[in-house]
């Protein structure tokens, strides 16, 4: 019965050391931490020096997979911990070791701004879990948008179209400093050039061909169109776009981008061509011309030893209403230039003789 005894006692023992080494052993600052300031804990002897588990600590030059900073034993036997919290996040971290564990509240920045500055506007900073001495101020990185340091008020200069970062910067301690920024836009939308060259390879009839312009902060709307649809329909999704190509001529594809501030639009020049086969195609454009008409000239089975001249020359022929010539010449560049401006107003015909095929387009001389 003693040997019972004595086991029954030794198992009370070991489960209230258990108990005791399992709540609230960690010691150290809980609350208003600031990201990046070294914080020591401690937990008592007889627990794991190695078996410290940090959530949340900054990454980077730290001596072990847990990112504990440095882990040791102290003169009266206690374990001690040394962390840097992340400034990625604020919110609620944890330092563990196998006696216990502890939840930190740590400090961090959340900037409260609108996507879009149309003249003015202001930007707010929240603090998570706030040390008394925290102290925040406002930068851009744009002259375009000037923003009052202490207040955050912002002001659009200049008539400036454009983005611009706005960086909330705070000091949470010394040496202890950290920022957040944010994109915003500024003044109406400004569309810019497309993912893609849609005329080159050349836009054959009878294809689809997709394109996207970059998304821009704050934009509400993506609107596209044609102005001619028999050549090339348009069908837009937001910052993407579908084009179907149809009848062979010459259009203009419009995106519209709108925001709070008001929108904007760009045209793209759009060269639908007739490809015959064999891999030769021909565009011809603009159609009708002014001054100067662009005749390209596409051999995908040529081996020209330079990317912009073909293997062999073509020669180009105007001839007028009345079949006759009013212009020729030849070339080996895959995109020649044809004054035109000499020519008087009206309809004309361009042959093209090239490998042993003609190709004929019918041109227009407008003024």
């Amino acid at each position: 019965m003693k040997t019972k005894n004595y086991f029954i006692q030794f198992c009370l023992i070991f489960a209230l050391g258990i108990q005791n080494l399992s709540f609230g052993q960690i010691t150290g600052l809980t609350s208003n931490l600031c990201p990046e300031v070294l914080y020591t804990y401690t937990s008592p002897s007889g627990c794991d020096q190695y078996g410290w588990t940090c959530y949340g600590c900054v990454e980077g030059t730290l001596n072990s997979a847990r990112n504990i900073i440095n882990v040791g034993t102290n003169l009266d036997g206690t374990l001690y911990a040394k962390v840097a919290w992340d400034n990625a996040y604020g919110g609620v971290y944890a330092i563990v070791n196998i006696c216990d564990s502890l939840d930190v509240f740590t400090n961090s920045i959340q900037i409260t701004s609108p996507s879009t500055i149309c003249s003015t506007g202001v930007f707010s900073a929240t603090l998570i879990n706030p040390n008394p001495n925290s102290t925040i101020t406002w930068s851009s990185d744009n002259a375009g948008l000037s923003i009052d340091s202490s207040t955050g008020y912002a002001t659009r200069v200049n008539g400036y179209n454009g983005s611009a970062n706005v960086t909330a910067s705070y000091v949470c301690e010394i040496n202890s400093n950290s920022s957040q920024g944010r994109q915003v836009w500024v003044g109406l939308p400004q569309p810019g050039s497309l993912n893609k060259n849609i005329n080159s390879p050349p836009f054959c009839s009878g294809t689809e061909r997709s394109v996207l312009i970059n998304p821009e902060v704050g934009a509400l709307s993506y609107d596209w169109s044609s102005n001619n649809t028999s050549i090339l329909v348009v069908d837009g999704n937001g910052p993407n776009a579908l084009l179907d190509a149809g009848y062979v001529g010459t259009c203009t594809l419009t995106v519209t981008i709108t925001n709070t501030c008001g929108a904007s639009s760009k045209n793209y020049f759009a060269v639908v061509s007739d490809c015959i086969g064999g891999g030769q195609v021909l565009a011809v454009y603009p159609n009708p011309a002014s001054y100067k008409l662009m005749v390209q000239v596409t051999d995908s089975l040529s081996a020209a030893p330079q990317e912009n001249v073909l293997g062999q020359p073509y020669e180009m022929i105007i001839m007028d209403r009345f079949s006759r010539k009013v212009y020729s010449m030849q070339s080996t560049e895959k995109t020649t230039e044809i004054p035109v401006g000499s020519l008087p107003p009206g309809l004309y015909y361009l042959n093209v003789l090239y490998n042993g095929t003609v190709f004929q387009k019918q041109i227009v001389i407008k003024r």
